[in-house]
């Protein structure tokens, strides 16, 4: 996100760093959400609640993709991939949280 919003938009560099972000998605995307909640949940509520946390997501990404087209728009991208990449951030912060909660209560450990 962050190579892309320095590239300003140049579609080399778009193409370039989502390229990139397609590689590495495969190592922290979902399948590693659905390894979390395997390891994260009592077997009894596994399904469940891994159920609802990929319908909540894609949920949540269908409403998303309403506005995309007017986020990527050449005039905005730069400023939404700064966008995005605070939102990854984020998230890696409460990730690191969640492992440090996990670990503290024992959460999933066999």
């Amino acid at each position: 996100m962050i190579g892309i919003a320095l590239g300003g938009g140049a579609l080399f560099m778009i193409v370039a760093m989502i390229a990139c972000y397609n590689i590495g998605n495969q190592f922290a995307g979902e399948s590693i959400y659905k390894v979390w909640t395997q390891e994260s949940f009592p077997s009894e509520a596994r399904a469940s609640m891994q159920g609802f946390i990929n319908g909540f997501s894609r949920f949540c990404c269908g409403l998303f993709a309403l506005i995309t087209p007017w986020l990527v728009a050449p005039e905005r991208i730069q400023t939404t991939m700064y966008g995005f990449a605070g939102i990854v951030i984020i998230s890696a912060i409460a990730g690191t949280v969640m492992i440090s909660l996990q670990k503290k209560h024992g959460v999933g450990q066999m």
